[in-house]
């Protein structure tokens, strides 16, 4: 995914930019890039919660939960 630098109105790599820097943006209005931590900590996010439940639909469930209470 690129992402647009503001000062330089360069595309750059999403690699570049630090977490920080996209929850900044995001909160600023830049809506779309909170899917970049969605795509970026899914998995992990998923792991943890089947290794506290071991249950997949409860783990999703969560998942869920949490990406809608982190907006």
């Amino acid at each position: 995914m690129q992402l647009m630098n503001d000062p330089a109105k360069q595309d750059i790599s999403i690699e570049q930019v630090s977490d920080s820097e996209i929850i900044s943006r995001v909160l600023n209005g830049e809506k779309q890039l909170y899917a970049v931590l969605v795509r970026k900590y899914n998995q992990r996010l998923y792991r943890i919660a089947m290794s506290v439940i071991n249950n997949d639909a409860e783990a999703e469930d969560i998942m869920q939960t949490a990406y809608i209470k982190s907006l």
